[in-house]
């Protein structure tokens, strides 16, 4: 298991020991880059069905795959990267208490790439087939997996044996222009606060 960091000493709670242990990551991965510590947001999300919220947090909003989880480990008090770099420009959206997340890309001309992850006991992530579809200069839509063509029955087959049996109803919504967390907010005292107030906004927008 990779450790991001670790606390000296067992915390109180998970909760404590989570924050503490988010927000010696934000500003490890601040301070790591001058240029980084501008544009790096992070906000708190219910991925699995523990007491405890992950950590979202996103390198800017200019580029795919700019978000990473991690999630905090109680027993080792650490946090844990789950390996999964996601997001179309700093979003994506996950199932609460459900350990999965929809990730989807979009680009010109229809293209939509799209890929679910799930989350082990580990807290490692385990990713599905990329689902794409691509409609070309003369109308015509085109289906991959991964990144073979396939006819449009073989696409869907493999989508619905695949996908979680999950209600998009469900899913809960994380972007870039949303999160509230900066380097900023836990570079002095009020670090363990802005945590607080982002974890009570949490309970009270979701239902596990």
């Amino acid at each position: 298991m990779l450790s991001l960091c670790a606390c000296s000493g067992k915390p109180d709670s998970p909760i404590e020991g989570a924050f503490e242990s988010y927000i010696e990551l934000v500003r490890k991965q601040a301070e790591s880059d001058p240029l980084r510590a501008g544009v790096l947001r992070f906000t708190l999300a219910y991925i699995n069905d523990d007491e405890v919220p992950e950590l979202v947090l996103a390198d800017g909003d200019d580029h795919t795959g700019s978000v990473k989880i991690y999630f905090y480990d109680y027993d080792e008090d650490e946090t844990v990267d789950s390996g999964a770099a996601l997001g179309d420009r700093g979003g994506f959206a996950y199932y609460p208490g459900r350990s999965t997340v929809y990730d989807a890309v979009y680009g010109n001309g229809g293209y939509v790439a799209s890929r679910f992850y799930t989350f082990g006991k580990d807290f490692k992530a385990s990713g599905s087939s990329t689902f794409t579809m691509a409609i070309d200069t003369y109308e015509q839509t085109h289906y991959f997996i991964d990144k073979d063509e396939c006819a449009y029955s073989k696409y869907m087959e493999t989508y619905n044996n695949e996908a979680p049996a999950l209600s998009i109803i469900d899913q809960e919504l994380i972007s870039y222009e949303a999160m509230t967390g900066t380097y900023e907010s836990v570079r002095g005292d009020g670090a363990k606060d802005k945590f607080e107030t982002m974890f009570e906004v949490l309970k009270t927008k979701t239902v596990k």
